[in-house]
């Protein structure tokens, strides 16, 4: 049986696969309020990005695991937030959009379904999902760290990044590698907790407590930005960390937000933030 990690951290399901109400639901519905990201269920490259009446904004995606073709479908993600183009190779637990509630959708939720095989207008090959999916996403790919790369593992080194550990060699390079392992065990012996290089759902609360303060931030508008959030964006975007928001500061932030398709406008605004923090 392949393994799959789970699309999204949430875990409620508010509709199964083909149900006695619903024989012609093809996949399960996971749902929450708030901002989730969405994950690769395994490696493969995109067969559709686009909108549709019924998914709303959706992705596919293609996977050849020991030999077998798989298909994993994510439906009614938040406007303007998919990730990925038709063609683009993608990583396990790699993001590729933001719940939300397009298409024919009554409420913010995942439409997911998984296919033995390629989808196809009638489903013919879709399978139970959580027949296939494993642990929790972020447990199990920080829990295989020299394999996992992606988004999310990019965001996790900016945080680490933001509170002063370093990464000279490699930077943010979306690779959870041993530069970035020891990044971890040296933010985890300064906080006091479990030394192991892994970052668990402890290490993860220590680096939401200790990362920047977007609220503060806002209060200040760019270029009169200061102070250690600065700092912290600074190390991010790789300039001199002297806490003003400066053009050296602005020219980089603007190439940061080049390279990963984010809005360019110089200012850390709610899009640049979730990228890097």
């Amino acid at each position: 049986m392949a393994t799959f990690i789970r699309p999204t951290t949430v875990t409620r399901v508010t509709s199964g696969f083909r149900t006695s109400s619903r024989p012609n639901h093809h996949g399960v519905d996971l749902a929450a309020p708030g901002r989730h990201e969405i994950f690769a269920v395994a490696d493969g490259k995109v067969t559709r990005s686009y909108y549709s009446d019924s998914y709303g904004e959706c992705i596919m995606i293609k996977h050849q695991i020991d030999g077998q073709t798989w298909e994993s479908v994510y439906a009614h993600l938040r406007r303007g937030t998919r990730r990925v183009k038709v063609g683009d190779r993608v990583s396990q637990g790699q993001v590729l959009g933001i719940m939300g509630s397009t298409g024919r959708s009554t409420g913010q939720h995942l439409h997911f379904e998984l296919h033995r095989g390629r989808w196809n207008v009638n489903k013919t090959n879709a399978v139970d999902p959580l027949d296939y999916i494993g642990e929790n996403v972020l447990n199990r790919l920080f829990s295989q760290r020299h394999k996992s790369q992606g988004d999310q593992v990019r965001r996790f080194q900016n945080q680490l990044l933001a509170v002063g550990e370093k990464l000279p060699k490699y930077g943010a390079d979306g690779i959870f590698g041993d530069e970035t392992e020891g990044a971890v065990r040296s933010f985890q012996k300064r906080r006091n907790i479990q030394v192991d290089g892994i970052i668990g759902p402890e290490t993860r609360r220590e680096l939401q407590e200790a990362r920047p303060n977007y609220r503060r931030m806002l209060r200040l508008k760019n270029p009169f930005m200061k102070g250690n959030d600065v700092k912290a964006i600074q190390r991010v975007v790789g300039t001199k960390d002297d806490s003003l928001y400066g053009p050296k500061t602005e020219q980089k932030l603007i190439k940061y937000q080049n390279q990963n398709h984010l809005l360019v406008d110089g200012i850390v605004g709610p899009q640049t933030w979730g990228h890097m923090f």
